[in-house]
């Protein structure tokens, strides 16, 4: 007797197409079982008997479906952890955009001080230190 290989279906569009295959099936039984029985050909135990198989069978096409979801689910995982991960140094970056901002403000602050101070003008001395108070934090 010739071995059989199963191939299993790990990829999600295979098992969707799979399952595809199994509807179109099932919707077949359901037209030759519904055309047999009109014509008299199959009794209505019989007919009950078809359906349960036909149940069976979009069980397992239902049981498919779930797993490629699962799998599409499963493979967005690493894509999900890549994505955050680019995020966080994103946020990184723009927290040290943030810092050199926050340096060039002290350093003009510091720049009008020395002007302040080389014009001699005691208002504008006493702006200017409070400008670089303020951009330092210093209290």
């Amino acid at each position: 007797m010739p071995r059989v290989q199963v191939q299993m279906l790990e990829d999600a569009d295979a098992v969707v197409k799979a399952a595809e295959l199994l509807r179109q099936s099932a919707d077949a039984m359901q037209d030759r079982r519904q055309q047999a029985f009109d014509s008299g050909a199959i009794t209505a135990p019989q007919a009950r008997k078809n359906v349960l198989e036909e149940n069976n069978l979009r069980i397992h096409i239902s049981e498919m479906l779930l797993r490629a979801i699962k799998l599409v689910v499963d493979g967005a995982g690493p894509s999900q952890s890549d994505l955050e991960g680019a995020i966080e140094k994103a946020n990184e970056e723009i927290r040290k955009i943030e810092q050199v901002r926050q340096a060039l403000r002290i350093f003009a602050s510091v720049l009008n001080l020395a002007t302040a101070i080389l014009g001699r003008d005691p208002v504008s001395i006493i702006d200017a230190l409070s400008a670089v108070k303020k951009h330092s934090g210093a209290v």
